[in-house]
């Protein structure tokens, strides 16, 4: 998992993956986070075997599609400031 976390932080530096400004599940932007850095993490819904297979979420979106939240539970707490951060 590290490693694949890694693989895409280093393809976002080198110009090989681009971070978008909205999550391509709900198409929301959230804010910033509290350093100015955009919240829309890298998903790897292919498995961690294929790092730079990604699917860009936002921390609603990533939490529904690892699992630990259901659909219904989506409400708009992290898109409105919350503190969630991660690749």
């Amino acid at each position: 998992m590290a490693h694949a976390h890694y693989q895409v932080a280093k393809a976002i530096r080198k110009g090989e993956l681009v971070r978008p400004a909205s999550c391509e599940e709900c198409g929301k932007s959230p804010r910033p986070n509290r350093k100015g850095a955009t919240q829309i993490q890298a998903h790897h819904h292919n498995g961690y075997g294929h790092p730079l297979d990604v699917k860009w979420l936002c921390p609603k979106c990533h939490l529904w599609a690892n699992g630990s939240r259901s659909p219904s539970e989506r409400d708009d707490d992290i898109l409105d400031g919350g503190t969630m951060t991660g690749a």
